[in-house]
């Protein structure tokens, strides 16, 4: 049988409720596995261990305005339980310009994870002392 262009032999076509129905299905088998995808995604990252940020070692101290030199100690609380650190502070300069370094020691699975993290500090206000500068200079 020959078909002519335009011609359509009866039922060739979808009709329209077989179409919205094949469309329900899929879109319905995509959603659900964009759910499965978001909630592994979740459950991943709820598992994965997080690496402690430092940074807040450096806030915490800038609300000071005065430095001593020497060393203090301390752990991070319930932020990351079994950590903890120490703070060295030394004089640069005379002018009050102090160089403070952190000696993170960080519990990280089943061990630990050991982290420096140094910066420096402006404060003309705090005790002046001869500082390590000029004795470089000499």
């Amino acid at each position: 049988m020959r078909i002519v262009r335009g011609q359509q032999r009866a039922g060739e076509a979808f009709t329209l409720m077989e179409v919205v129905i094949a469309l329900g299905i899929f879109f319905m088998a995509i959603f659900a596995l964009l759910q499965l995808t978001s909630q592994g995604l979740r459950m991943a990252r709820s598992v994965q261990n997080v690496a402690l940020n430092p940074s807040i070692l450096p806030a915490q101290l800038a609300l000071t305005n005065r430095f001593e030199e020497g060393s203090v100690s301390g752990d991070f609380g319930e932020i990351s339980p079994g950590s903890s650190w120490e703070r060295t502070t030394t004089l640069i300069s005379s002018n009050g310009l102090y160089e403070v370094t952190w000696n993170i020691n960080e519990k990280f699975g089943s061990g630990t994870r050991q982290s420096t993290l140094s910066a420096w500090f402006y404060r003309p206000d705090s005790a002046v002392g001869t500082g390590i500068l000029p004795l470089l200079r000499r």
